[in-house]
């Protein structure tokens, strides 16, 4: 059985998490702007304001220490969680103002 290489390894699980941080990020700030356009009574507002929530969850709980929990993602790729959600705040901001 052959061993894969470290490095090539190391690079493929860099590259996944870079892709989950920048889909999951760039998802809550679809899923705001598209709740500030539907109707708060629609089915399909409950259900993103449910997804949107799972979201904002993830990104604000400093207690998860699982591999997928948007703290340890920031830190293996080596940024710093709490200013990866300051800027994507104030992105949300400067997008709703």
């Amino acid at each position: 059985m052959e061993i894969p290489n470290k490095n090539i390894t190391l690079y493929s699980c860099k590259k996944l998490f870079s892709k989950l941080l920048e889909i999951s990020l760039k998802d809550f700030v679809k899923y705001y702007k598209k709740l500030e356009k539907l109707d708060k009574n629609s089915e399909e507002y409950d259900i993103l304001r449910k997804e949107l929530s799972e979201l904002e969850r993830w990104l604000n709980d400093r207690e998860d220490y699982h591999i997928f929990s948007f703290k340890e993602l920031c830190e293996n790729l080596g940024f710093d969680p709490d200013y990866i959600k300051e800027e994507t705040y104030k992105r949300l901001e400067s997008h709703i103002s």
